[in-house]
């Protein structure tokens, strides 16, 4: 499943953020969740999305979301908390189910991390793993550090 407004921009003065959102796996068990579950998600996660924002998933639980035109990071961290906190209620699963899905989100930002879109979306990810090991269930921007706790 894909969305896209439009093509990014990725002129020298434009601005993307990238956000990586992964479940956190001790929260879900995936075999319940089928794909009108994760629709239902992607529905969710789309709901908080402006048109001009493009929303992908990247593959099982992993969703990318790009934002375009945003100059202020803290506008990027109040829509990641926000996609945090709809998490907060169970979601209703087919079938009359209702789980609690913990959520981690990675974020990274043009062209401050990266000028090309593939190493965006990769520093994200790193920034999700960072979210990760720091408990879950928050968000975390890129930073060169995680780059050279890498290379280590």
């Amino acid at each position: 499943m894909f969305w896209m407004a439009s093509e990014p921009n990725l002129a020298p003065d434009a601005a993307l953020e990238a956000i990586i959102h992964d479940f956190d796996q001790e929260t879900v068990h995936l075999p319940i969740i089928d794909e009108d579950a994760i629709d239902g998600i992607a529905g969710a996660l789309g709901a908080r999305l402006r048109d001009s924002d493009t929303l992908a998933r990247l593959g099982g639980d992993e969703f990318l979301v790009l934002i375009e035109d945003v100059r202020d990071s803290n506008a990027v961290a109040n829509l990641a908390q926000a996609l945090l906190d709809q998490f907060d209620e169970p979601f209703s699963l087919s079938g009359g189910h209702e789980v609690y899905i913990g959520t981690s989100i990675g974020i990274s930002l043009f062209p401050d991390d990266g000028d090309q879109a593939d190493e965006i979306v990769k520093n994200a990810d790193a920034a999700l793993y960072r979210a990760k090991e720091e408990g879950r269930g928050i968000y975390r921007f890129y930073t060169a550090a995680l780059t050279d706790k890498a290379n280590e």
